[in-house]
C-alpha cells in the first residue's frame, strides 16, 4: 500500500519509505525516498534521490535529482542535474545543465550543457551553442547551433551549425555551415556545404538506417 501525501516542503534532511503518491513537492533541502513515487508537481532545488521510479505531470529542477528507475512526466524543464538510471520520457523536455541516462525521448527536446545520454530522440530537437552531446539524436527536425559537439545525428532534416563536430551526420536533407567538422556524412535527398567545412568522408545512400517512421505519420 503506498503513502499518500498532498503537500511535502523540505528545508532539511528527510528520508521516506514508498511507494508514494505526491501532489506537490517542493525541495531545497535533501530528500531520499526508498520506492517509486507518483505525483502532479516536484520542484528541485536542493537534492532528491528515488530507489525507484518517478511518475508526475511537471518536473522542474534547479537542484540535482537522481532516480533509479524511469522518469516520466508531461514537461521537464532543468537548470541543474538530472540523472536516471533506465530513461527520461516527456512531451517536452528543457535542459539547461547536465543530464544522464540510457536514453531521453519526448515531442520536442531543447538541449544545452552537458548530455551523456546513449539515445535522444524526438521529433524536434535543438541542441545549443557548445553543448556536448555523448551519444546520438534522432529526430524528424535537428537544428545543432554552433560549437556544439555530438557523436551521431539521425533525422530528415538537419541543420548543423558553425564549428560544430559531429563524427556522424545522416539525414534525408542535411544543411552544414562554414567551420563545421564532420567524419562521415550521409545523405539520401540533398546536402548543402558552405565554405570551409571539414568532412572526411560523403556518401549518397537510399535510406535512413535508423527507424523514423513516425516523422510521416505526423499531421
Amino acid at each position: 500500500m503506498s503513502m499518500a501525501i498532498e503537500e511535502l516542503n523540505v528545508s532539511g534532511n528527510i528520508r521516506l519509505k514508498g511507494p508514494i503518491k505526491i501532489g506537490h513537492v517542493k525541495v531545497s533541502g535533501a530528500i531520499v525516498i526508498d520506492g517509486s513515487v507518483d505525483g502532479n508537481d516536484i520542484d528541485v532545488a536542493g537534492v532528491m534521490k528515488i530507489d525507484g521510479d518517478l511518475s508526475v505531470f511537471s518536473l522542474d529542477v534547479a537542484g540535482a535529482i537522481r532516480v533509479s528507475g524511469l522518469i516520466r512526466a508531461k514537461q521537464i524543464f532543468v537548470s541543474g542535474d538530472i540523472r536516471s538510471e533506465k530513461g527520461i520520457e516527456s512531451e517536452r523536455i528543457v535542459v539547461k545543465g547536465k543530464a544522464s541516462s540510457s536514453y531521453m525521448k519526448g515531442i520536442e527536446i531543447r538541449l544545452s550543457g552537458e548530455m551523456y545520454i546513449d539515445r535522444i530522440i524526438a521529433n524536434k530537437i535543438y541542441i545549443a551553442k557548445d553543448t556536448e552531446v555523448r551519444g546520438s539524436i534522432e529526430a524528424c527536425e535537428i537544428v545543432v547551433d554552433r560549437g556544439a559537439e555530438i557523436e551521431r545525428v539521425y533525422g530528415r532534416t538537419i541543420d548543423i551549425g558553425r564549428d560544430a563536430e559531429i563524427k556522424i551526420v545522416e539525414g534525408e536533407n542535411i544543411s552544414i555551415e562554414k567551420g563545421a567538422e564532420v567524419s562521415l556524412v550521409r545523405y539520401v535527398k540533398s546536402i548543402n556545404i558552405a565554405k570551409d567545412v571539414d568532412i572526411e568522408k560523403i556518401e549518397r545512400i537510399e535510406k535512413i538506417s535508423i527507424d523514423l517512421e513516425y516523422c510521416y505519420h505526423q499531421p
